[in-house]
């Protein structure tokens, strides 16, 4: 293994024990800082550091979702453990419930989501300075079924740029 493959698992393995005080705030921060210094340091291919880094975390999510499901986490009768500063317990997640077996839920979400469709029509219309969107309508005082326009709704949550990784 070379210089560089020796530096770039040592940085990973430098990150695994922990005391007993090392909290969730503690590891985010480790995390920023690990990462500002990779950044800032130029000694490591980046693209490197997180192709690894992303199938590490693929790695240690299996494996910790794997040891959680098995027999013999807990030792207690009372289902909690503690082991350097971390605390386990079991809890029950709670049922959920079947809305879509009611008609009238059914019924009403399928609503929402043909309104959701012509919200989404008329706002990428507009985008495109096309034509307006109407969809059908009552009119209280005539009674008539008349075209309404779909209005154009302000964005909630502008899109943002982010690193798409596959592997």
């Amino acid at each position: 293994m070379d210089d560089k493959k020796n530096k770039s698992l040592q940085l990973i393995t430098d990150h695994v024990n922990y005391n007993h005080d090392f909290r969730k705030r503690d590891a985010k921060k480790a995390g920023t800082a690990l990462g500002k210094n990779v950044v800032d340091s130029g000694e490591y291919n980046l693209l490197e550091v997180v192709s690894n880094i992303t199938r590490l975390k693929e790695v240690l999510t299996a494996a910790e979702a794997n040891i959680k499901e098995s027999e013999g986490l807990f030792k207690s009768a009372d289902n909690k453990e503690s082991w350097n500063g971390v605390e386990f317990s079991v809890m029950n997640t709670g049922d959920k419930l079947d809305y879509a077996q009611d008609p009238v839920f059914k019924e009403l979400e399928d609503k929402a989501k043909d309104r959701k469709e012509k919200l989404k029509q008329a706002y990428k219309s507009y985008q495109k300075g096309g034509e307006k969107i109407f969809t059908e309508g009552y009119d209280e005082e005539t009674g008539e079924i008349v075209a309404k326009e779909v209005p154009i709704i302000p964005i909630k949550t502008v899109g943002k740029q982010s690193v798409k990784i596959q592997y």
